[in-house]
């Protein structure tokens, strides 16, 4: 496992963090703010706005519009749908609201390849809809590994 540091930003605020680090573990980025006592606070990772374009993208065309139309019904241009879909430009918040309205989507929808999608939705919108096409012998498989996994969890957080 490859762990990368770097100083992204000094920061000067009343609660005394002096440094945000970014550690990298294997693909993923961790984001760490460091204090004073060298006490490490865990931060959210950042949104990924490629797999919530993606999303947006995935459910435009299931509806049938064009980035035209579906700009024309949220209130932009085509060229900024285009670099939303494509996570060139990040998609505000109205505008999520907006698209989950005009997409007929829920809001978690776009959120599901983030770490900040609920659960609930995670298994509703994504696992359960694959779990549908397994056989019997598919799902106790799958059952098994999911054991295993809860098994792994729990060790991991007796740890801490």
């Amino acid at each position: 496992m490859q762990v990368a540091h770097k100083i992204i930003a000094k920061c000067t605020y009343k609660c005394n963090l002096h440094l945000l680090v970014v550690v990298k573990i294997g693909a993923e980025f961790i984001i760490k703010a460091v204090q004073n006592s060298m006490e490490v606070i865990e931060m959210q990772p950042e949104i990924d706005y490629v797999k919530i374009g993606q999303r947006i993208k995935a459910a435009r065309l299931e509806r049938g519009y064009s980035q035209a139309e579906l700009g024309t019904l949220v209130g932009c241009s085509n060229n900024h749908m285009s670099h939303v879909e494509v996570g060139q430009t990040k998609v505000s918040l109205p505008m999520l609201l907006k698209l989950s309205l005009v997409l007929e989507k829920s809001f978690d929808y776009f959120l599901l390849d983030t770490p900040y999608a609920k659960c609930e939705s995670i298994i509703n919108n994504e696992i359960a809809d694959k779990l549908n096409q397994c056989s019997a012998a598919t799902l106790v498989t799958v059952s098994k590994i999911l054991d295993a996994l809860i098994d792994q969890q729990k060790m991991l957080l007796a740890k801490d």
